[in-house]
């Protein structure tokens, strides 16, 4: 008994030597308040511009060709491994109007058709389009806002009156 009692002796007083610091002091504090979550709208008014087909360019035909590797990585793949053919290749008609548009510093490529031929080692990209820039950036005014209601086929449209 003694032998127990200073085995738990010993214990305690290496627990009491070991433990946490006396002074150190822990404070905790949490509040809650009733809230009314707001998402508020943001409507901006419409951005109108023109677009200006390069005349002195005029039509242009650029050829794109990606090897088997880029095209897999351009390729839209479903879960089963299938490969998506409408998705992968409205991917690479973006890729080439985006690559025709940095080629020929515009905009966007009116008109644009497209010849793409997809084989074991790659594809090529034929696109066939207008260069074109947006120019006279203004904000929408109320005629606008009246094309927009009568191209979109709705019966009203709320727009802000124009300055």
């Amino acid at each position: 008994m003694k032998k127990l009692f200073a085995i738990l002796l010993i214990a305690a007083s290496g627990f009491t030597a070991q433990g946490a610091d006396p002074t150190v002091k822990f404070d905790f504090q949490t509040s809650e308040a009733r809230t009314l979550d707001l998402s508020p709208s943001t409507y901006i008014r419409p951005l109108i511009a023109e677009v200006v087909v390069d005349t002195k360019r005029g039509r242009i035909s650029d050829s794109w060709t990606l090897s088997a590797k880029d095209l897999a990585a351009r390729s839209i793949v479903r879960k089963s491994g299938d490969i998506e053919t409408e998705a992968t290749i409205q991917n690479l008609k973006a890729y080439g109007l985006y690559k025709s548009s940095e080629k020929n510093n515009c905009d966007l490529i009116v008109a644009a058709t497209f010849d793409i031929k997809i084989t074991n080692e790659g594809a090529t990209i034929n696109l066939v389009g207008y260069p074109a820039n947006f120019t006279n950036w203004a904000t929408g005014t109320r005629a606008d806002y009246d094309w927009i209601t009568l191209e979109q086929g709705l019966q009203t449209i709320d727009a802000p009156k124009s300055k």
